[in-house]
């Protein structure tokens, strides 16, 4: 009845009247909670809950089960019953020490209640019962934190909330908890909060990413002390063990907050600190803005960090020159060539080690380590895949160090090299003379010889290279081969002179050490042919035709002799010569007649002295000089023939014929007279004449070395540039001169001039504009650098490279027109980074 009545106190009477008769209890109680369970309005429910908790009470005691399940069901129908019930079920399960049951009663009211004040005490009963009874003190800082929700502004219940979220090592919950305080912190409190917060992500939740958030957060929001902010971050940045880019990040700003505070010391600790983190893209950054920094105070430190920059990147132009400008601010030019030479050796690319190597060997070579310059320039040609200017640059410099220590053996080797790498004509028989001396100077004769053999090569007609080997085959007594060589230079062009006594010289040789008296006989019987039997080509096939016992021939030479009254024919025609001159005063007659006395006896000395009055005669002036040269030409008087020299060039009727005779000239001084300064001095006034002409320009250079003097060489080349009408051919001759200044003479200040001059020529050559720009940083003549390199780069087309030496002469100078030129950088170069 019960069931369908639960309103009905009289049955409920009943069934207690009959269970307390019949002792059985256990059938009311469940039934009791049996209509607990059902869906009671809202006023029956109070009235069988007090009902059913009474009757438990009664029969079984506050410790019994079936009270607990009771008035667990009377919280569940009853909610007016949430104060009595849960009282008494508190008191229960405390009494029993059921710790977890009560705590699991405490989560269930607190859900379901309502009343803020109430759940307040709630959670504070909670959070005592969990701490002080349960034990459970994680259960307790969950329910202050719930707590806390509800007050806010409790300072009391925060720090008993915080010190338990300590003990409990709850980490992220403290820093929620600090979080929340700093909303109603004032600002300074809310500062230290949130450093405590940095610090708590990083030393106790290993989240350094998070705490230097927090940490920029709190450097952004400004305040007037930011040293324990600093400090944190200094801490993440030293700790080896924290990621490397969370150590970066710290070190970033760190960077940026010692600059803001003018900290330079400082700030270079972090950069040394983030170069040991970073990777090699950001050591670069990281290396440059170190240098700036030190630039001024440290000049020798700022350099090794451009100098590891270098090491980066090798191929960088800029931070070369960089690198230099410290060196010399520094004044430590010593630690600079090791940093280049590290860099030489740990560049990838053979160009790159090269130009390292070459610029160090430099200055290797000022500070006195003439051995150590050698072997980096060694080490570059040692390269196999290094292009050929760069070898020969290389090569040039090597072979003029190996001159100065006496290593010549080495140096040997080096000039065949340059000679194989080179592709200028002049340049490549420059090599090869110097070659060949020094060759035969160490007593290597075939290599000697092959070396002007490759001369001939280029010009069968090398008049000097013809000589040498005949000089050495001489010394060298091969005979057959000397008589070849004899052979071979009467065949290539020689003067008329030349070839005779070419010709004469070989048949000796036969008739001599070879003892091939025919091929001797042939050898004067066209001399004979050539130049007419005269005295000794009588004398000489007389003899051999004796010799041979040829004896028909022999008498038909002699008979012919016999015939020529050649002595007495010439003084007739000179007496002839000297009528028309002093008595008729017909000086064209008397030039005709002396000349054909000397045709009868070219070494007739009165016809020779009319000849030479008539040179003094305007008229006959150059038909008078050029008899008297050929008398002197045939009998091989070069002194008297050199004498004539000057007035044969007054009476010379073309340019092409005054550098014949300077050449031939240059001939008699050199291999006659025995002066490679005077034959040095004709050449070069024949260059002048004929710029174009390559063999002049060889012949130059080689009489200089003889000579021993560049300077006449240099000038030689300035003259013949200065007279050329090639605007091509004019710049090649300055850069000949160029580099006889300065690798010869080492006049840097006279090279600096011929570029600027070979510049104007060719404006657009980047190679030119190059050469300007290095010579002027030398010379330190920047504006003069500067100005020509401008009058380059006026040009609508002007190579980028021209305009990349006109800004760094223009930054070395500290010129007012470097912001424009790099504008025109940039703008032909947009996708440059550097330029822009």
């Amino acid at each position: 009845m019960v069931r369908s009545a639960p309103e009905d106190d009289a049955a409920w009477d009943r069934l207690e009247d009959l269970a307390a008769s019949s002792q059985r209890p256990d059938e009311v109680a469940a039934l009791y909670r049996e209509v607990l369970g059902q869906d009671l309005s809202g006023d029956v429910a109070p009235q069988v809950a007090q009902r059913a908790v009474q009757f438990h009470e009664e029969w079984f005691g506050e410790d019994s089960p079936v009270l607990v399940e009771c008035l667990a069901r009377v919280l569940e129908v009853d909610p007016t019953a949430s104060v009595w019930a849960f009282q008494r079920l508190t008191v229960v399960h405390t009494v029993a020490e059921r710790w977890d049951d009560l705590l699991a009663l405490y989560d269930r009211e607190i859900d379901r209640c309502a009343d803020t004040h109430r759940k307040a005490n709630l959670l504070e009963e909670a959070a005592q019962t969990a701490k002080d009874f349960a034990g459970r003190q994680d259960r307790a800082v969950d329910y202050l934190l719930q707590l806390l929700d509800l007050r806010p502004k409790d300072r009391g219940l925060a720090s008993s909330l915080e010190r338990l979220l300590e003990r409990q090592e709850r980490w992220e919950d403290l820093v929620g908890l600090w979080r929340r305080q700093t909303e109603d912190a004032s600002e300074e409190d809310a500062r230290q909060l949130r450093l405590r917060i940095a610090e708590t992500l990083f030393d106790k939740l290993h989240r350094p990413a998070d705490a230097i958030g927090e940490l920029q957060a709190l450097l952004e929001d400004g305040g007037d002390d930011a040293s324990g902010t600093v400090a944190m971050l200094e801490r993440i940045a030293r700790d080896e063990e924290a990621p490397s880019d969370s150590r970066r990040q710290a070190l970033s700003l760190l960077r940026a907050r010692y600059d803001a505070e003018n900290r330079h010391s400082d700030v270079l600790g972090t950069l040394e600190t983030a170069l040991a983190l970073a990777d090699p893209s950001e050591r670069v950054g990281l290396h440059r803005d170190a240098a700036a920094r030190m630039t001024e105070s440290d000049p020798a430190g700022a350099l090794e960090h451009v100098g590891a920059v270098l090491r980066l990147d090798p191929s960088s132009i800029e931070t070369f020159d960089q690198a230099l400008g410290l060196a010399r601010k520094a004044v430590a030019f010593p630690r600079f060539v090791e940093l280049v030479l590290l860099a030489a050796t740990e560049a990838s690319e053979a160009s790159d080690r090269a130009r390292l190597r070459l610029a160090a060997s430099s200055f290797l070579v000022d500070q006195n380590d003439l051995e150590q310059a050698i072997s980096q320039l060694q080490s570059i040609l040692a390269e196999p895949e290094l292009d050929a200017d760069a070898s020969k640059s290389a090569a040039r410099r090597l072979a003029d160090l190996l001159g100065r220590v006496e290593r010549s053996e080495e140096r040997l080797d080096v000039l065949e090299r340059i000679a194989q790498l080179e592709t200028d004509k002049a340049e490549r028989r420059e090599a090869l003379a110097e070659a060949a001396r020094l060759a035969a100077v160490l007593g290597h004769t075939d290599r000697a010889l092959g070396a002007w053999e490759q001369a001939l090569v280029a010009d069968p007609k090398d008049f000097f290279a013809l000589e040498e080997i005949i000089g050495l085959l001489e010394n060298e007594e091969r005979h057959g081969e000397l008589a070849q060589a004899l052979r071979r230079r009467a065949e290539s062009g020689v003067p008329p002179y030349q070839r005779r006594a070419d010709l004469a010289r070989m048949a000796a040789v036969q008739a001599g050490p070879l003892d091939a008296v025919d091929e001797a006989i042939t050898s004067w019987n066209e001399i004979g042919a050539s130049y007419g039997e005269t005295a000794d080509v009588v004398d000489a096939l007389v003899d051999l035709y004796g010799r041979a016992e040829r004896w028909e021939e022999r008498a038909q030479v002699l008979e012919r002799a016999s015939q020529r009254e050649d002595a007495h024919l010439a003084e007739l025609r000179a007496s002839q010569g000297d009528t028309f001159a002093s008595a008729l005063g017909r000086p064209e007659d008397a030039v005709r007649a002396y000349r054909r006395a000397l045709e009868a006896d070219v070494r007739h000395e009165r016809a020779r002295q009319g000849l030479a009055q008539l040179a003094e005669v305007e008229s006959t002036r150059a038909e008078a000089v050029e008899a008297l040269a050929k008398s002197y030409q045939s009998t091989d008087e070069w002194e008297p023939l050199l004498a004539l020299l000057d007035t044969r060039l007054d009476v010379a009727p073309s340019a092409p014929r005054r550098v014949e005779l300077l050449v031939q000239a240059a001939d008699l001084q050199e291999h006659r007279a025995g002066s490679a300064g005077a034959a040095l001095g004709s050449v070069s006034r024949a260059f002048a004449l004929a710029p174009a002409d390559e063999r002049l320009e060889v012949r130059v250079v080689a009489l200089a070395d003889a000579a021993g003097d560049h300077t006449a060489a240099a000038d030689a080349f300035r003259a013949a540039a200065e007279a050329a009408q090639d605007p091509e051919r004019s710049v090649v001759l300055r850069q000949r001169e160029a580099n006889l200044r300065e690798e010869r003479l080492e006049d840097a200040t006279g090279a600096f001039d011929a570029m600027i001059a070979a510049l104007g020529k060719r404006p657009l050559r980047a190679d030119l504009a190059a050469k300007v720009a290095r010579l002027g940083e030398t010379t330190e003549r920047l504006e003069d650098a500067e100005a020509s390199l401008r009058a380059a780069s006026a040009h609508p087309h002007t190579p980028v490279e021209i305009l990349g030496h006109l800004a760094a002469v223009q930054r070395q100078a500290g010129s007012d027109g470097l912001v424009a030129t790099l504008e025109r950088l940039a703008d032909a170069q947009p996708s440059d980074l550097d330029a822009n």
